[in-house]
């Protein structure tokens, strides 16, 4: 079955995170003391975001199934919690890159069942492109969630710009895709963090928190694919 073979031959920076993000969820879990279906949901969902990025990281297809899951339970907890950004976010994502990385990366696959990795962004046009764009979608959805009276639509907007760009990247199979997502999850991290204090909540929150492993994982994913970049040009040489 391919979302358990997924699971294997990661990095083993990968399988620690894993390990760290499960433990961290039910440590702010217990902490929290609050056991309610929102609560449990809500863990589950960062749970099971941590697992897509980490499969993102060992170009794995299957990220795109995890990342389906993830982005309804977050889409409903954005809602309740009036980040609308972040829902409007992952609401994309589902269609940006949940679905198109399950049907592209299965095609480009190599003999580890593991996604080959196309070059990065190079020369000025193609990063140029990349910035336009961003600010292009940022100028748009700072519009949209003005009108949904979102609290702090230029932060907001400026996340979902840059996680749109990601997202495109990814599908592309592009290493320079972590920049953005690193980029992203300071924003979202921020947002979240922030909505958890409203709530009063405190500092410790699970989507918070999400986003800090995902930062993490960005690193190791950078340095994940740069060895895949090298191994597949000696390969090719």
């Amino acid at each position: 079955m391919m979302v358990i073979n997924d699971f294997k031959g990661w990095s083993k920076s990968s399988y620690w995170l894993l390990a760290i993000g499960i433990l961290m969820q039910a440590i702010i879990l217990f902490s929290a003391g609050d056991y309610s279906p929102m609560t449990l949901l809500t863990t589950l969902g960062a749970v099971l975001g941590v697992t897509c990025v980490l499969m993102i990281s060992n170009r794995k297809a299957s990220n795109g199934i995890f990342g389906i899951i993830s982005a309804v339970i977050i889409i409903y907890n954005a809602f309740v919690n009036k980040v609308y950004a972040d829902a409007l976010l992952q609401f994309a994502y589902i269609f940006v890159l949940d679905i198109p990385v399950l049907v592209a990366w299965t095609k480009h696959e190599d003999d580890t069942g593991s996604a080959e990795v196309s070059k990065p962004l190079e020369g000025f046009k193609q990063r140029a492109y990349a910035i336009i764009g961003m600010l292009v979608i940022w100028a748009v959805s700072y519009l949209i969630l003005k009108q949904f009276g979102d609290t702090q639509p230029v932060v907001d907007a400026l996340g979902f710009s840059i996680g749109m760009i990601a997202s495109i990247l990814c599908v592309r199979r592009i290493k320079t895709q972590f920049i953005f997502w690193f980029v992203q999850g300071i924003v979202s991290m921020v947002l979240w963090i922030r909505a958890s204090m409203i709530a009063g909540n405190g500092l410790l929150s699970p989507l918070g928190f999400m986003y800090v492993i995902y930062m993490l994982n960005d690193l190791v994913g950078w340095v994940t694919w740069t060895r895949a970049e090298r191994k597949e040009k000696v390969v090719t040489e």
